[in-house]
């Protein structure tokens, strides 16, 4: 029983509890978390989905512990690592890894800016 209890409580490791199921997954599978209502919907690499019945705050302070996730709008948040690219100007949307798209806070750019260590209002030359 110890094992299994410190194999949960690694700081990558996440307990997600569903109404019908308990999910342990490594933080690193998570591509993006979504807010719906009072529950958050993890979009995970593998194409699952699971449905939480906790808030994305309680999950944000969670996940703040493995440093690859930011809160980038009021309803997201995302693993910087499965971030594939994202828009310029005026649009303010990423790309995930799963080909999904996550708005992003104008108010939040020059934190995203400052983790990818880029600018992304530079013109290309």
């Amino acid at each position: 029983m110890n094992s299994v209890k410190n194999f949960i409580n690694k700081p990558n490791k996440l307990v997600i509890n569903t109404f019908d199921k308990v999910f342990i997954i490594d933080a690193d599978n998570i591509i993006h978390c979504e807010a719906v209502n009072n529950y958050t919907r993890f979009h995970l690499d593998n194409g699952e989905d699971i449905l939480a019945a906790k808030t994305l705050s309680k999950f944000e302070n969670l996940l703040a512990k493995t440093e690859n996730f930011i809160r980038v709008h009021r309803s997201h948040l995302i693993n910087i690592n499965h971030i594939k690219s994202f828009s310029k100007g005026d649009k303010c949307i990423i790309y995930m890894s799963n080909n999904q798209t996550v708005p992003y806070s104008v108010d939040k750019r020059k934190i995203l800016q400052g983790l990818l260590s880029i600018d992304i209002l530079q013109e290309d030359k």
